[in-house]
Formats: C-alpha cells, sequence, structure tokens
C-alpha cells in the first residue's frame, strides 16, 4: 500500500535534506528490475508462478496533483511496496524521484514524515502499515473503501477511493482560518474601541448592553458569511 504526504516546502527542509537522504532514501533500481519485481507462488521452495499486476492511475489526478503543487505544496509519495515500482509511479504523476520513496517499513514510514513535518504536513494512507506515520503527521485522513483500517484514528476520512476531495478541502480550510482570522481582528477592534470609550468616561451601562450582544452577533456574520463561500 503507498500512501501520499503533503508539505509546504520551507528552509528547514532544506537544512535536514542531506539527512532525509540518509535515513529512508535508497537507491533506485533499474528499470528492468521493475519489470522483473512480482508477487511468486511457490510449494516448498519450488517456483510455481509468477504474477505481474498492473497499476493505472484514476482519471484526473494528475492535474488535481498539478493543482495542489500551485498552492506551494510539496508532495511525497511513501510506499512499502518495491522502489522500482514506487518509482514507475511517481514518473507516472510526475513527481520527481526523490519525492518517492519505496520500500519502507512502518517505522520508516514514520521517520521520514518526522522530518518532514512541521506542523504542516497532511498524511494520507488506507493501510496498517501506515499507523505509525499518522502518529508522526500533524493532520491526518483516510479515503473509505466498504471498511476502514485508520477511519478511527484518521482526523478525517473521505467516503470512496479517489482523491478529488482535496482540492476543496484545502479550500474550505483556508476559508475558515481567514474566518476566524477576520472574527479575531474585529475582536480586537471592538475591544480597543470599548476601552477607549470607558477610559473617556462616555461608556454608559446601556451602551454597553447594546454594544456587548451586538459584537457577538457581528462575529457570527463575519465567520458564517466567509465560511459559506468553501464547503466541500
Amino acid at each position: 500500500p503507498s500512501a501520499a504526504c503533503w508539505t509546504r516546502p520551507g528552509a528547514r527542509r532544506k537544512a535536514t535534506s542531506r539527512r532525509k537522504k540518509k535515513a529512508f532514501t535508497r537507491p533506485g533500481p533499474s528499470a528492468d528490475a521493475a519489470k522483473a519485481a512480482g508477487s511468486e507462488l511457490r510449494r516448498d521452495g519450488e517456483l510455481l508462478a509468477t504474477f505481474h499486476f498492473r497499476e493505472s492511475l484514476r482519471p484526473g489526478v494528475v492535474p488535481m496533483l498539478r493543482r495542489l503543487e500551485s498552492r506551494g505544496l510539496a508532495l511525497h509519495l511513501l510506499s512499502g511496496d518495491h522502489p522500482a515500482k514506487v518509482n514507475h509511479m511517481a514518473t507516472a504523476l510526475g513527481l520527481p524521484e526523490s519525492q518517492a520513496h519505496g520500500g519502507l517499513t512502518p517505522d520508516e514510514k514514520s521517520h521520514a514524515v518526522s522530518l518532514l513535518d512541521r506542523q504542516d504536513t497532511l498524511y494520507l494512507g488506507d493501510g496498517a502499515n501506515d499507523s505509525l506515520a499518522f502518529d508522526a503527521a500533524f493532520v491526518t485522513g483516510t479515503p473509505v473503501v466498504d471498511r476502514s483500517l485508520l477511519e478511527s484514528k484518521a482526523d478525517f476520512y473521505a467516503l470512496g477511493s479517489g482523491l478529488d476531495f482535496l482540492p476543496r478541502l484545502l479550500d474550505t480550510a483556508h476559508a475558515r482560518a481567514n474566518a476566524v482570522r477576520s472574527a479575531f481582528a474585529f475582536a480586537l477592534l471592538y475591544n480597543l474601541t470599548t476601552v477607549a470609550f470607558s477610559a473617556a468616561g462616555k461608556m454608559s451601562p446601556l451602551l454597553a448592553a447594546v454594544l456587548m450582544p451586538l459584537s457577538s452577533i457581528v462575529s457570527i456574520i463575519i465567520v458564517a458569511t466567509l465560511s459559506s463561500r468553501h464547503r466541500v
């Protein structure tokens, strides 16, 4: 199973890039090795059959990833699959091999996320081997198809197996954050104004009784208006 990790590029990750390579980057095998890699069926050590699986991308996933990158997000693919297989998938997704890491154990996934995380990492995974990485990431999510292994551990889950919800989810998160900041700015302005009126001796009990509920109503209107512009 593969997982995806989103972070914002920053100075800290650049400073630890050498450490990251030492920690979890492995030599990339050749394309021939990717073809040779497969699942083997053996009986008493005797090879009976080798199965090769072809993976295809979901429609629209590549443009969606480009939209995420246009936001300034760095995309990483972490997987326990064969490194050649992961590199092949990264190429199909338009990701550089330096951001595709295959052959990782659950501990190595967790360590990779901890090196990237600056309290801004979104980690998506749906397998049991993503559980430790969930502990290291700032925000976690999982797609729910039939029965999910990580639904109760994730910060959120999405019904279905696609990732089309991601751009809208990020739009909603940014809209909510802007709404909260606007509400705080209004609250600060309101408090400064009322303190000034009180210090000048112009704040009457009646005026205070009117302004207090009025400020709460205005704050609610600000948050509701700005938040309603983007909904998942």
